[in-house]
């Protein structure tokens, strides 16, 4: 017992009843008190705790809004970077670009990284692709020397030989004395001669035979549209211009009226698409037959305005190009299909009756295809996508924060080496024969893919160390592991899409000067001319005598029941180099004079009474 209980029964002992009582009052009192306050507090502790849960709920709720925002806003970061570098900046994927780039402070994506981070190391990329700690130098440091131009090639060109003397500068430059010549030095310069526009009339007759019971008229030969002013050379160069110098039609008007032939834009444009409709139709449509008999596609689209085609303002139609293999080693063929949508409904069109493997991009639709198709089509993956993603996740790594270990030790820099060591492999092997360049890409290839899988597997999406974008750039590439490793399997199976993509890119030249089309009609017409352009620029032919070409020769079969004249129509047909030796042969004759026996032009020689 306490010593304060022993004074407190020590106090009580000496009360009365009535005493006690009172104190006995006065507790009970105070004890109710303390319980009212007792319970006043829990009921205060409980809405306490209330509010604290509440509170702490809000905040966790902020907490993790806050990290969302964050992981936008770098996001967003990250994609303005990418913007901004594939804007201004350098258009290279390559390692050691990249990581000059990275380290040199040339990288757009650095103006988006916190302004408190810090880079105290100084590194220096070395040739073989490592990153050192080294002194900064007044070089640029990690990029490559410019090559320097290449010489000039004049092979193809035809010759012509021109003698010049003149006897007056001679006498004056040998004081009037007796001179000969000893030889003759040859200086060589390129001419070029502009087109010349005239009108050519022709006259045919009209007979009168049978002591004039009947009456005929000759027909005027090569009329390409009937009762215009059109010339095969006319049409030709309106095609050239537009699908391979990608020069608009009213830019044409403007460049004939220089000529001294004035023609509006409705019957250039007018002419345009009815040479594509009725004489270059027949032809692409032969091409796209041939196309499809062969077994390894490649595939790619763009987007196309076109103002009028019963939809809304500034909807978007797409331009899908198709052609063969860039490994294959048959003639090449390269068509443009235009679609007002990105659907699957194309694919399932154009190669409704096709049968073989199509190199494409990640693009959803091709997979669909191969799922519809099982057992005739099978869908090819671009290497050169899977390394974009992870050059992008390189790009957009804050520059100040990275130290040369960091950048040696990156997951994106050993994925990008493992696919630089693929691509090293197999482009060594485009110039080689099939069936070597398949059995080099089983030894050879395969291990550094197999390689680059199994790194990718090992790592771990779900770390902190990696970054989304590395996340996103392995997922893709192990979602599509099965495609990308197509190629190993068919030498003429490209390791990637970028032949198509640089086609395509032709397009996209001409879409930024003529800007869109103004009907369906004048996009399918416009495409077919490209389609005719390209196919003739793959095979080495000359695309304006190609184009003029077809312009003498098919409205002459327009008519016929079999198609047969179509094989003599094509790029590579002997009936077309024929005629491409003899226009060069045309154009070579009209610049030179009559040759002499051993087919050189006749100088014109001037000397005095002993020169000879």
């Amino acid at each position: 017992m306490t010593a304060q209980m022993e004074e407190f029964i020590s106090e009580i002992s000496d009360m009365d009843n009535t005493q006690l009582r009172a104190l006995v009052i006065t507790m009970k009192k105070d004890q109710i008190a303390k319980d009212a306050h007792i319970l006043e507090t829990e009921k205060m502790l409980t809405e306490m705790a209330k509010s604290y849960s509440k509170l702490k709920a809000s905040n966790d709720q902020k907490d993790s809004e806050l990290k969302r925002l964050r992981k936008d806003l770098n996001s967003v970061c990250e994609q303005l970077g990418l913007d901004a570098n594939q804007r201004f900046g350098r258009k290279t994927e390559k390692l050691d670009d990249l990581l000059s780039k990275k380290i040199c402070g040339d990288d757009p994506v650095s103006d988006f990284a916190d302004e408190d981070s810090s880079n105290d190391a100084e590194v220096e990329v070395i040739t073989d692709g490592t990153v050192n700690a080294g002194t900064k130098r007044n070089r640029s440091v990690g990029r490559s020397v410019k090559k320097q131009p290449s010489s000039t090639d004049t092979s193809k060109l035809p010759v012509i030989e021109n003698y010049e003397i003149h006897s007056d500068e001679i006498d004056e430059e040998c004081d009037g004395g007796s001179w000969r010549i000893v030889s003759w030095m040859c200086h060589e310069s390129v001419e070029i001669t502009k087109a010349t526009a005239y009108l050519l009339r022709t006259y045919t007759p009209k007979i009168s035979y049978n002591h004039g019971d009947n009456m005929k008229c000759i027909p005027a030969p090569n009329i390409v549209l009937p009762r215009t002013l059109l010339s095969s050379s006319l049409g030709a160069l309106i095609l050239y211009y537009k699908a391979a110098l990608y020069l608009p039609i009213y830019r044409q008007v403007e460049e004939f009226s220089r000529y001294g032939f004035k023609v509006s834009r409705q019957v250039l444009n007018s002419w345009y698409i009815t040479m594509a409709e009725t004489i270059l139709y027949p032809v692409e449509q032969h091409m796209e037959k041939l196309l499809l008999d062969q077994p390894c596609h490649q595939c790619d689209e763009t987007t196309l305005t076109v103002i009028k085609d019963g939809r809304a303002p500034g909807s978007k139609s797409y331009v899908w190009y198709h052609g063969t293999s860039e490994l294959y080693d048959g003639h090449k063929i390269n068509i443009f299909k235009y679609c007002k949508t990105r659907s699957t409904d194309h694919l399932r069109e154009f190669y409704q009756n096709f049968a073989g493997i199509i190199t494409s991009d990640g693009y959803i639709s091709y997979a669909l295809l191969e799922k519809e198709n099982p057992d005739n089509i099978v869908s090819s993956a671009c290497f050169a996508h899977t390394r974009r993603c992870f050059a992008e996740a390189l790009e957009v790594m804050k520059s100040p924060a990275i130290t040369a270990e960091k950048i040696n030790d990156s997951e994106e820099k050993k994925a990008l080496m493992l696919i630089q060591d693929i691509y090293a492999c197999d482009t060594s092997l485009k110039d080689v024969d099939l069936d070597e360049r398949e059995e080099k890409r089983r030894t050879a290839v395969l291990p550094k893919v197999e390689a680059l899988f199994d790194y990718l597997h090992s790592l771990d999406l779900n770390s902190d160390d990696l970054s989304a974008r590395m996340k996103k750039a392995v997922s893709y590439a192990v979602n599509l592991e099965t495609k990308l490793k197509i190629f190993l399997k068919n030498g003429y199976v490209p390791i990637d899409n970028n032949h198509s993509e640089n086609l395509i890119r032709h397009i996209a030249l001409g879409r930024r000067n003529w800007l869109f089309s103004t009907s369906i009609a004048g996009a399918e017409a416009n495409l077919v001319v490209y389609s005719v352009v390209e196919t003739a620029k793959a095979n080495g032919a000359d695309a304006y005598i190609y184009l003029k070409y077809l312009l003498d020769k098919v409205p002459k079969h327009l008519d016929d029941s079999s198609t047969e004249f179509l094989n003599d129509m094509l790029p590579w047909s002997h009936a077309y180099l024929e005629y491409q030796t003899k226009e060069k042969e045309i154009r070579c004759c009209e610049y030179s004079e009559k040759p002499d026996s051993r087919g050189r032009p006749k100088p014109k020689h001037e000397s005095n009474s002993i020169a000879s």
